[in-house]
């Protein structure tokens, strides 16, 4: 089943509405991410880029004021850091992703930085199959199992940061998403301002102003 796609405001203010997730909001949650991500160095962990955008994108998104009055509430269900809405059955979880995150080609299709693992993949698998559970297999146990489960994709890199809230519906064995059933465009590449970070300069080394010279009185 093609993907759909969602990148005009006219689709996707209503949509991001409906989801009780405003796109205001969201933006905010990317903006204080990327600033955050902007503190990592190059000699840092190779990790540290992706472990920072996933560490704080979770906490802003569960900081966020206006999600909460919304519903939104801390979710760790399954051991998959994230937030959900128990109204709307929807978990979404924070993910980096990719250089085709927020294109809205239909050819551009995002994959996540890092494998996703088994708890992940099985929500990812459920979203693909989940017409056909819910006629021939009922609820699960635990009702959480049964959410909707949504990214929010993130990229931020030198050039631009951008981002969209996706459903994947396909992850391969190796757990590298492949499919989604919808993404919704939150940042197209050129809408925000890329990373341009530059090392910090030694104290030593730092701008001071410089001394007032005054001239002796000859008298």
């Amino acid at each position: 089943m093609p993907t759909s796609v969602h990148s005009l405001d006219v689709e996707v203010l209503p949509l991001l509405s409906g989801m009780k997730l405003p796109k205001a909001s969201m933006l905010d949650v990317l903006s204080k991410t990327a600033g955050e991500r902007a503190n990592v160095r190059t000699t840092d962990p190779n990790s540290a880029a992706g472990y920072e955008t996933w560490r704080w994108a979770i906490r802003f998104l569960r900081e966020d004021t206006e999600l909460a009055k919304l519903g939104w509430v801390q979710c760790d269900h399954g051991q998959v850091e994230g937030i959900r809405n128990d109204e709307l059955r929807i978990k979404l979880v924070p993910c980096s992703m990719d250089k085709h995150t927020g294109d809205p080609a239909p050819e551009k299709m995002p994959r996540n930085v890092r494998e996703r693992g088994p708890a992940a993949k099985k929500m990812i698998e459920r979203n693909g199959r989940q017409v056909v559970m819910d006629f021939m297999e009922g609820p699960s146990p635990d009702p959480i199992d049964d959410y909707d489960f949504w990214y929010f994709g993130i990229r931020i890199s030198d050039d631009y940061v951008t981002a969209e809230i996706s459903r994947p519906d396909s992850v391969t064995d190796k757990g590298f998403i492949e499919h989604y059933s919808s993404r919704i465009i939150v940042a197209k590449p050129g809408d925000l301002d890329g990373l341009r970070v530059r090392d910090a300069v030694p104290e030593d080394f730092a701008a001071i102003d410089a001394p007032a010279i005054r001239r002796k009185s000859t008298t």
